[in-house]
């Protein structure tokens, strides 16, 4: 169980490795929500990001790139997964844990 943390309306890109996974045709879910619900299309997540562009698909290189826009959430402590959807169907949830968006303390830019 791995922790993010982000200042709110800021950058964040979290590189992934799968070793001795091909990513080719395969989406990587990213999921923020305040709490684990059964929202069949993620209707109450926070962030959402689905990436089907890879650093580098054979090698299993990825990244999720959340924009100031994707952080503008109220300060807090959240929870997230990761999901790999493979080109074959097959999923499987990778990672999970707190994702905190903390307050940022300059707002002009």
């Amino acid at each position: 169980m791995a922790k993010y943390s982000v200042y709110r309306e800021n950058t964040r890109n979290i590189t992934l490795s799968f070793d001795g996974v091909d990513l080719t045709g395969a989406t990587v879910y990213f999921t923020v929500k305040t709490e684990a619900d059964e929202s069949a299309n993620d209707s109450t997540a926070l962030i959402q990001k689905d990436v089907t562009v890879h650093l580098d698909d054979t090698a299993g290189l990825t990244r999720i790139e959340l924009t100031p826009s994707d952080t503008d959430v109220a300060p807090g402590k959240y929870l997230y997964d990761i999901k790999l959807k493979k080109a074959t169907g097959e999923q499987t949830t990778v990672d999970y844990g707190t994702f905190t968006v903390k307050p940022a303390i300059t707002n002009r830019g």
